[in-house]
């Protein structure tokens, strides 16, 4: 279905049979290192969960700005609102 496609796309699973092409180049097979380019461009929400609950909402779209390094706290802040 629909989730089996994002996953294909986001590298988190590889595909049975076929190949994946992001911008006319294969991802399948990709070193973690290869596709960080591609995955540090996309966003995932999965179905059930995948928040941190000892966070809030703000904290959890937060999150990836500051682990990457994107921006420093307070422009991911105001990225967040």
């Amino acid at each position: 279905g629909k989730t089996v496609v994002f996953k294909l796309i986001m590298g988190l699973i590889n595909p049975l049979a076929g190949d994946v092409f992001i911008n006319n180049q294969s991802v399948v097979g990709m070193s973690f290192r290869d596709f960080q380019p591609y995955r540090m461009k996309m966003g995932y929400g999965f179905e059930a969960g995948g928040l941190l609950n000892n966070r809030t909402l703000r904290d959890n779209l937060k999150l990836p700005l500051l682990f990457h390094k994107l921006c420093d706290d307070s422009e991911a802040t105001e990225r967040a609102m």
